[in-house]
């Protein structure tokens, strides 16, 4: 669980694994309850999350570079 705002799991089986990050179960906080968000690694889930606790887009090059930073504050 990240920041007590995202349950993170694994979907599938390898070499076809999906990193997944889902609200969890009684969520009431601000967003859609049952938003998902996937990757094809855990790193790139954690950028993608990492992207949205800043609010920045994670396409934008400068913005990867400061989540990168935060990811490994996490």
């Amino acid at each position: 669980m990240l920041y007590k705002q995202w349950n993170l799991t694994i979907e599938g089986v390898a070499p076809h694994e999906i990193y997944v990050a889902r609200r969890p179960f009684d969520w009431t906080g601000d967003g859609d309850r049952w938003e998902r968000i996937t990757a094809p690694t855990r790193r790139g889930l954690l950028r993608l999350l990492g992207h949205r606790l800043q609010g920045t887009d994670p396409t934008d090059a400068s913005s990867a570079r400061d989540a990168c930073v935060l990811l490994r504050i996490l």
